[in-house]
């Protein structure tokens, strides 16, 4: 949900405290001393001082701050402890205490969430076809693993988090689950966080449950990847079905054209009126994803967090959503919710048995 972030703020610091011993480098820019800085970097964090305009930046990875790792994912719950595992950080690096994670302002900010492929086989699949789900002015650039689109103000990326583990030399993490997993992350730069919250908004006021899954979810839609995924004869069986005769013939021709060729393509060939009545009709039968899969299992690609949804009976916890895991494509959500209301793994296991 939320991975990695970046902030600054403006605060003066004695730079002779900033030394090699302690981690520190210094970096000079000929002909531009406005860049030159102090750099430190470990395995968690990286920090840049400017002297000249007193400004200090950092970019973390919440997950790997938490966890060790970046395999997971940070959600709400999760916040008061990073917030407090940050603040220690700093102090520990730099020796005094500074504001906290929530009141610094944004330069960076990662929103990212697990698909979880019925088989290992299909993730591949699903990276091909996000690659033809191309955003306008967004430069698009596909491997076997990954497929991303970016620009200087945003990267929106697909890629298989158990191959990115490996090539991180992350084997410790490594779960069998992972190599099911299909990342979907978004990097917004500074100048699109300003775009979306303002000059002024703060750290605080964006890494949230509510605007990652608006974020996640509206670049899905805006790339026409937003919903279920069908196979090919499904979705020609669905539109014909629908739309007998001609329009389901030009509706087939449409989509077929957008999964040889991509979205881009299909916006220059097709009239701006064109393209949006024949997306408005495949809508109104409920196909908001306009890629259809040849070999793999169908997946739903949308943004949802499980909310807790409690009965008790008898000091029993019952959990709808832990009955049909099956469903659910993000399970740990739902299991740390549940357990986050203060009932042991040992209660949760036996009243899941029970029912």
């Amino acid at each position: 949900m939320i991975d990695t972030v970046g902030g600054f703020i403006e605060r003066k610091i004695d730079t002779s405290q900033l030394t090699v011993e302690k981690g520190w480098k210094r970096i000079k820019v000929e002909g531009k001393p406005f860049l030159s800085c102090y750099f430190f970097n470990n395995d968690i964090i990286r920090i840049w001082y400017y002297p000249l305009t007193k400004r200090l930046n950092f970019i973390t990875n919440l997950p790997k701050m938490l966890y060790g790792t970046n395999s997971r994912m940070i959600f709400n719950r999760h916040l008061k402890k990073i917030n407090v595992k940050f603040k220690n950080l700093m102090i520990d690096i730099l020796g005094f205490s500074l504001p906290d994670l929530f009141n610094w302002f944004p330069s960076r900010i990662d929103f990212c969430w697990n698909f979880k492929a019925k088989v290992a086989q299909d993730v591949l699949e699903f990276i091909h076809v996000f690659g033809k789900a191309q955003k306008g002015r967004y430069k698009t650039i596909q491997f076997d693993t990954t497929s991303w689109h970016k620009n200087k103000s945003a990267q929106y990326k697909l890629y298989s988090k158990y191959h990115e583990m490996i090539a991180r030399e992350d084997h410790g993490h490594i779960t069998e689950e992972d190599k099911l997993k299909v990342r979907y992350e978004i990097q917004l730069n500074r100048d699109k966080i300003v775009n979306l919250y303002g000059k002024y908004s703060k750290i605080g006021d964006i890494i949230n449950e509510k605007e990652a899954t608006k974020v996640l979810n509206d670049c899905l839609k805006d790339v026409n990847c937003y919903g279920a995924f069908l196979k090919k004869d499904d979705m020609f069986e669905k539109i014909r079905k629908a739309y007998p005769g001609k329009m389901g013939d030009r509706l087939i021709e449409f989509v077929c054209y957008i999964n040889e060729k991509g979205i881009n393509c299909a916006r220059k060939t097709y009239t701006k009126t064109k393209y949006i009545r024949y997306t408005e009709k495949l809508k109104q039968i409920e196909i908001t994803n306009l890629f259809y899969l040849i070999h793999a299992h169908p997946i739903v690609f949308e943004v949802k967090v499980i909310k807790r949804f409690i009965v008790r009976r008898t000091k029993e916890i019952y959990s709808s959503e832990l009955l049909n895991m099956n469903n659910i494509v993000n399970s740990e959500a739902t299991v740390g919710v549940i357990l986050d209301s203060g009932h042991s793994m040992e209660h949760l296991t036996n009243a899941i048995i029970k029912t």
